[in-house]
């Protein structure tokens, strides 16, 4: 009874924190890989951002940056080294190994309401792995490139500050509709999300069709995406396959 008075209370304390926040926030999407900073309704920032893989999905829902984290460290997590301070990082497309650059590494540390409970166990930091930039390769956490990761840091220059994860894949933009790869497989590419947006179906059997290439094309690059970061390449240049753009006329047909 003590354990879930004590959540009850986490909780409501988040909740009630939303009212008293500056007008700053951070708004993320999972899928295109996205994370926004808006000072009151303003877009002021936009930054490219990995995030966690199928297996250990980054934690949909709103939240707070609660803590600033200027100085952070890695740890190896499993074998011979698990737990000692990770001082080296391998650079796999330029094939050398470099010096942990810790000196220039933040974090920002999240408390997310996921699920009716209370993740703080992931951090936005930086990453020496530029490569993985734009795809789901992480254990959870939401990785910056490290040039990137210190402006948002002094963006954030202090807390609480709102956060809201959040996992769309269709966008309507002008007269394209705009889809990214469903990577938590949770079947948002739909005619039902097309039609709430606003797009006007005639043929549903022939939308569906459509629909099912699109799904098919970028669940493919994505495979490829993985294949490649498996290997230790750098998939760039499958960054642009991981949305595709359609004229909405497609399915007004």
């Amino acid at each position: 009874m003590k354990l879930k008075t004590l959540l009850f209370t986490g909780l409501f304390m988040l909740a009630s924190n939303f009212n008293s926040y500056a007008e700053m926030q951070i708004k993320v999407n999972i899928p295109s890989y996205e994370l926004k900073v808006y000072d009151e309704a303003n877009e002021i920032a936009r930054f490219d951002i990995r995030v966690g893989k199928k297996e250990t999905p980054t934690p949909i829902g709103k939240g707070e940056i609660k803590e600033r984290r200027e100085r952070i460290v890695f740890r190896y997590s499993e074998g011979p080294k698990k737990g000692e301070i990770i001082k080296y990082s391998y650079l796999n497309p330029e094939k050398r190994t470099i010096k942990m650059p810790y000196n220039k590494m933040r974090g920002l540390q999240m408390v997310i309401k996921h699920d009716k409970n209370l993740d703080d166990g992931k951090v936005i930091h930086s990453t020496t792995d530029y490569w993985t930039v734009g795809f789901p390769v992480s254990h959870g956490c939401i990785g910056l490139k490290i040039d990137d990761m210190l402006n948002l840091y002094n963006l954030v220059n202090k807390v609480p500050v709102p956060v809201n994860i959040g996992y769309e894949t269709i966008f309507v933009e002008g007269n394209q509709a705009v889809f990214y790869a469903d990577i938590y497989n949770k079947g948002t590419n739909s005619l039902e999300r097309l039609v709430n947006k606003g797009i006007k179906i005639r043929d549903f059997e022939s939308a569906q069709r459509k629909l099912n290439e699109i799904n098919k094309e970028l669940t493919n690059n994505l495979k490829k995406a993985k294949k490649e970061l498996s290997k230790g390449k750098n998939p760039g240049e499958l960054k642009n396959k991981m949305c595709c753009r359609v004229d909405i006329g497609e399915f007004l047909r």
